[in-house]
């Protein structure tokens, strides 16, 4: 496993720490300039993108992100 730290600044996982919001959907690539590994995700040609924040006693300790390849329709649960 590739454990790699990215910047808070441009990028989904960052917006996901520091809002402490999950995100659901679409990974928005436009949004996502400044991210290293956009190029190797663009690659895997992901359709759906998953990122909740990882906390404990009111501190963010990462973001867990999940990667489709097809459409996945999720629910809450």
């Amino acid at each position: 496993m590739n454990f790699r730290e990215l910047p808070l600044e441009g990028t989904t996982p960052g917006s996901v720490a520091l809002s402490r919001k999950p995100h659901f959907g679409p990974l928005n690539t436009p949004g996502n300039l400044e991210c290293p590994r956009l190029e190797m995700i663009k690659e895997m040609k992901v359709k759906g993108y998953h990122a909740v924040p990882l906390e404990t006693r009111g501190r963010v300790l990462g973001v867990l992100e999940v990667f489709d390849r097809k459409e996945v329709h999720r629910d809450s649960e």
